[in-house]
């Protein structure tokens, strides 16, 4: 691995969806920690979108993890990631070159102006 180690220094929260049955049996959705991990951030890109009179942002970034097995059986749809403070849905995960070395886990986050 290439990586300088300094560059992973933001710190960054992985989150499962986990469901849990209340006390009548319902089925309730909700985020659990599944890892704390530090990253680099690879890219970073946003852009503002306007629809139907209402603006939002929307901001695309790219992290780099050291790869786990743990976190090589993530996938997009169970699990995001919190940086600072803020969740970020998780729309691609790549082990780079396959070497098991790097993950680059590319997330993007919505948000009304």
């Amino acid at each position: 691995m290439t990586d300088n180690i300094g560059q992973y220094r933001h710190k960054l929260i992985i989150e499962k969806l986990t469901a849990d049955g209340n006390e009548i049996g319902d089925q309730i959705e909700g985020w659990s920690l599944f890892r704390k991990v530090h990253g680099a951030i690879d890219s970073l890109h946003g852009a503002e979108k306007t629809a139907d009179a209402q603006e939002s942002t929307e901001t695309e970034m790219t992290f780099k993890v050291r790869w786990s097995r743990a976190l090589s059986e993530m996938n997009e749809q169970d699990y995001r990631v919190i940086y600072k403070g803020e969740p970020y849905d998780i729309t691609f995960i790549e082990d780079i070159k396959l070497r098991h070395e790097v993950l680059r886990i590319t997330v993007k986050r919505q948000s009304e102006v």
